[in-house]
């Protein structure tokens, strides 16, 4: 947020919005540069993690420094590789996995028709369509207008087999 509010105000601003939805840089030098140094500093201060310089890093000191500093994994690993903290094998090894959008396991089914209609004109009025329909004082059409706004030969017809008409 700081970065932000810094580069629009100095008018620095250069990003654009790629096929992916995602925010790319056009260029990053001189003055981007700069200000992506003071926000890599004030996200990851360079005295907290110079420590691990040499010394190596584990994927759960990975964790436990990005929930400190409120980064992901993957920027808190990259800002040390680019600072010259990690080796590039170090780099290699510490790098998340991309995220790959997985398929749904479960696929969630579609509510009961009675219960939407219960849910939508509400108990009372509910209980009164389905005397109405019972007691034939409503025609089909009646009661789809009632329950729908409009006339829906489909759910119609599943709602009257799950009340058993």
């Amino acid at each position: 947020m700081i970065y932000l509010l810094v580069i629009i105000g100095l008018g620095q601003y250069k990003f654009f919005l790629g096929k992916d939805f995602g925010a790319q840089i056009i260029k990053a030098g001189g003055a981007e540069q700069k200000l992506h140094d003071i926000t890599s500093e004030i996200l990851i201060p360079n005295a907290e993690v110079e420590a691990f310089r040499g010394h190596g890093m584990t994927t759960g000191k990975r964790d436990e420094l990005s929930d400190k500093f409120k980064v992901s994994p993957s920027a808190l690993v990259t800002t040390l590789w680019k600072r010259g903290i990690l080796s590039r094998q170090e780099y290699e090894a510490l790098k998340p996995a991309p995220y790959v959008k997985g398929r749904i396991k479960s696929q969630k089914r579609s509510p009961k028709v009675g219960t939407s209609v219960r849910k939508f004109c509400g108990k009372i009025s509910t209980n009164a369509i389905i005397r109405g329909i019972q007691t034939r004082q409503l025609f089909p059409i009646q009661a789809q207008y009632l329950i729908w706004g409009a006339p829906n030969k489909k759910n119609y017809r599943k709602y009257l087999g799950e009340l058993g008409i």
